[in-house]
């Protein structure tokens, strides 16, 4: 039988020894998602092995850890260590939503600017409020959209200041409309202080898949939401999408390393498909679908699957009647089917 504890925190101690191709990152799962990404602590400390410690909030009930340590080039993971305790803790409230919602238009170069990420974050964060208070309560929704707030160290800091609020039972969601590009196969989001994008200026400037998924997997929620608009402007062009792994791959990756449920816009290099209803196509939808569209079950909930199902239809089918355009959104869900939404 697992182990038992009435403590809502759990100290837990990893050993990890260099099996010859040195030691990378170390990543914890709680209940199938994770909860840490440690990056380790030097290369000399790497190269020896070592005892690392991390504390994980439990969630009431069966508690399922697993750890998993990567090689050098994080290209290898080990087999995982797996351990399971019984949390019989006091009652709680319902858990909570937390959104972080993004929109960057502006940026150093005015030659990157869109038209419709604000209007779209907007219109995402007003949807969540609207119909998600039922679930989960008042939201705690941060809105960032001026260019002083959408910074590669203000998004930054912003992500890491809402770990202290999200506890395991809650749900944490992403929001992001700007632009997003892949250089020699790392995907990078490209906030407001970036003015180049050249591969030297991306890897100081901008943030990366490496540092997203750190962030988003350090925050204790084991219910996460990741909505990711970053459709280029027309005129970038293949400056942005064609040097390495193409878009949809990269984030095929970040929704696997985080084990969260990601939504994305598939970007082409031939036109952006801005301008439907007044927003993104892809927001737009995304929105319609939280509003009630995505209730496929028709029980009066939108779930992950829910959205995820009428995303994955609806965008290539208004993409092609009304842009005579091909638009393929990316689709990720690892982890549980959990609701989003009650709709009536």
């Amino acid at each position: 039988m697992p182990a038992t504890t009435s403590e809502p925190k759990l100290t837990v101690s990893v050993r990890i020894t260099n099996g010859g191709g040195g030691i990378g990152q170390v990543r914890l799962f709680l209940n199938g998602s994770a909860v840490v990404q440690d990056s380790g602590g030097g290369a000399a400390l790497a190269s020896l092995g070592s005892t690392r410690t991390y504390t994980v909030q439990l969630t009431d009930g069966p508690n399922v850890l697993q750890a998993e340590a990567y090689n050098a080039e994080n290209s290898m993971h080990s087999d995982s260590a797996i351990a399971k305790i019984s949390a019989n803790l006091p009652p709680a409230n319902r858990g909570k939503l937390h959104a972080l919602v993004v929109g960057i238009q502006e940026f150093a170069n005015p030659k990157l600017k869109l038209a419709y990420p604000v209007r779209d974050a907007e219109m995402f964060a007003e949807t969540l409020t609207t119909y998600s208070e039922a679930l989960f309560g008042k939201p705690d929704i941060r809105m960032l959209t001026k260019p002083d707030e959408t910074t590669r160290e203000a998004l930054i800091r912003a992500i890491k200041d809402m770990r202290a609020n999200v506890a395991p039972d809650d749900l944490f969601v992403f929001y992001v409309a700007s632009h997003g590009t892949t250089d020699d196969g790392e995907y990078f989001l490209i906030t407001s202080n970036v003015g180049s994008v050249s591969s030297e200026h991306l890897k100081t400037d901008a943030i990366s898949k490496e540092e997203l998924t750190g962030l988003i997997a350090n925050i204790p929620a084991t219910k996460r939401l990741m909505v990711i608009d970053t459709c280029n402007a027309e005129a970038l062009g293949n400056a942005l999408l064609t040097r390495g792994l193409d878009e949809p791959t990269a984030l095929k990756i970040l929704s696997r390393a985080v084990g969260t449920t990601v939504l994305a816009a598939s970007t082409s290099t031939q036109e952006a498909l801005e301008g439907y209803q007044g927003h993104g196509l892809f927001s737009y939808v995304v929105a319609q679908g939280l509003a009630g569209k995505g209730d496929v079950g028709r029980d009066g909930f939108v779930s992950t699957l829910g959205l995820a199902h009428y995303v994955d239809f609806q965008v290539p089918e208004i993409a092609e009647r009304e842009f005579n355009h091909k638009q393929f959104p990316v689709i990720e869900i690892s982890g549980q089917e959990f609701p989003l939404t009650k709709v009536r």
